[in-house]
């Protein structure tokens, strides 16, 4: 199957539309070495969340947040995340980058639980960084590690390699019909593999 590529709409900066597309490279050269199976959708609404992208592979699905810094960053629990000792904000209402993961993590598999009827369904984070960046992530424990990752762009397959890992969650046919599912067909842009 491939990669299948869905995009809600446009995204509103050339930042974002930068991401996505090397997100889509990244998922085409995985799809290359792996022979992968992903359904990745762009700019997608869910239970009250705008999410910058969202990822399914039969083991994993996964919010993806694009964050247009690099440099020294800083990652943790509390508190603000920093750029080199800037604040970065993440989202609407100026909220920490794990504020906001942990809140579309938490929508996210509401909604896909009712839309994809899995019960127990968990949803991974990851939190891209435009830019090359050295992350220091040990304010980050050890349970929110099992569902939130932080990288920049050059680290991505690698960590989206290592998050499709463990056992199956979506089968063959659940994987095929989740366009459907989440009433996405029309926003095809693109079928791979």
């Amino acid at each position: 199957m491939g990669v299948r590529i869905y995009k809600i709409s446009e995204y509103e900066h050339a930042a974002e539309i930068r991401q996505f597309d090397a997100l889509c490279r990244i998922l085409g050269e995985l799809e290359t070495q792996t022979g992968g199976e992903y359904v990745l959708v762009g700019n997608y609404n869910i239970e009250g969340v705008e999410l910058d992208a969202l990822l399914f592979t039969p083991q994993a699905a996964l919010v993806i947040e694009f964050k247009n810094w690099g440099g020294s960053i800083v990652a943790g629990e509390n508190g603000p995340w920093t750029s080199d000792g800037r604040t970065i904000a993440g989202g609407a209402y100026g909220k920490s980058p794990f504020a906001q993961a942990r809140l579309n993590r938490s929508r996210t598999a509401a909604g896909l639980r009712k839309y994809l009827g899995c019960e127990r369904l968990e949803v991974g984070v990851v939190v891209v960084f435009s830019r090359d960046a050295e992350i220091d992530a040990s304010g980050l424990s050890e349970s929110v590690g099992k569902w939130l990752s932080v990288c920049d762009n050059r680290h991505l397959g690698a960590v989206l390699s290592s998050r499709n890992q463990g056992a199956q969650i979506f089968t063959a046919e659940l994987m095929r019909d989740i366009p459907r599912r989440l009433r996405i067909e029309a926003y095809d842009v693109q079928t791979a593999g």
